[in-house]
């Protein structure tokens, strides 16, 4: 999966597979709504820790089955001191909170690209 930055949205859900490669993206309806269910969810999360400063950063967090974090990676930091605060506040806090249970029952990881856009 992908979030790629926007800066009216601050990210975006996009599929991303192997198959995408081909053009051919095949989800079951349950994958969707789960991953349109995470995406909000971290979508309402990343927006409490706006800081104001235009910046990114990438990361992957790992889900389990049951929706806990299991694990997270910064990928690529900000440049800002500021929002990188920020940001290791967000990924300390999200262990802490319930995600949707998978209903595949696999784990799933998601890179995400967070951005933050100036006031």
């Amino acid at each position: 999966m992908l979030f790629a930055a926007d800066s009216e949205q601050n990210f975006i859900y996009e599929r991303n597979s192997v198959s995408q490669k081909s053009g051919k993206i095949k989800i079951s309806k349950e994958l969707d709504t789960y991953f349109s269910q995470m995406t909000s969810k971290l979508q309402t999360l990343w927006t409490e820790y706006q800081v104001g400063i235009s910046d990114e950063a990438r990361v992957c967090v790992e889900f389990s089955t049951d929706g806990r974090v299991i694990d997270y990676q910064i990928l690529e930091l900000g440049r800002s001191t500021e929002f990188n605060q920020k940001l290791r506040k967000f990924l300390d806090e999200l262990p802490k909170r319930s995600f949707p249970k998978s209903p595949d029952n696999k784990s799933h990881t998601f890179e995400m690209v967070l951005s933050d856009v100036a006031n």
